[in-house]
């Protein structure tokens, strides 16, 4: 059965875009969310909107733990390690990443199909934490909220 993990990638855009190019060729699905930021630029201090990864380094990563081992595809260009819970491949529940796709985060570029009556629902507490998180400015503490979060899911 498939289902979605949390890998890192290693840093660099080319690094990911090399990563999602090798999954796509293996039919395997992968998701990097994205948000919109500001920065300023130039000598004129311009603000320009970028496009950045919503947790900068990590990718979600959909697949059958039985056809296409771990160990393999973390042998691909730009691929890292998983992220793992008590030295297990801990899939991510489908809830977490069907509220992270709630939120207009861009390029929303996968959608799944899924049975629904196997949907595990988050609680109101889970729903304002990736909340709190979506909100964080600092790309790498919405990572460091996110990883504890899905880190006490498995608890």
């Amino acid at each position: 059965m498939e289902q979605w993990y949390l890998a890192q990638y290693k840093p660099g855009k080319a690094n990911l875009e090399k990563l999602q190019y090798m999954l796509k060729n293996r039919n395997i699905l992968s998701w990097t969310p994205q948000v919109f930021t500001t920065k300023i630029s130039g000598t004129d201090n311009t603000e320009k909107k970028v496009l950045e990864p919503l947790f900068p380094g990590y990718i979600f990563i959909e697949f059958d733990i039985n056809k296409h081992h771990p160990s393999k595809l973390i042998e691909l260009p730009g691929m890292g390690e998983f992220v793992r819970s008590c030295g297990e491949f801990s899939p991510v529940p489908f809830s977490v990443l069907d509220e992270l796709m709630s939120y207009p985060i861009g390029h929303r570029e996968t959608h799944w199909e899924r049975d629904l009556s196997t949907k595990v629902r988050l609680t109101r507490r889970q729903k304002i934490r990736i909340k709190n998180i979506m909100g964080s400015e600092d790309p790498h503490e919405r990572t460091a909220m996110f990883l504890a979060f899905t880190g006490a899911l498995f608890l």
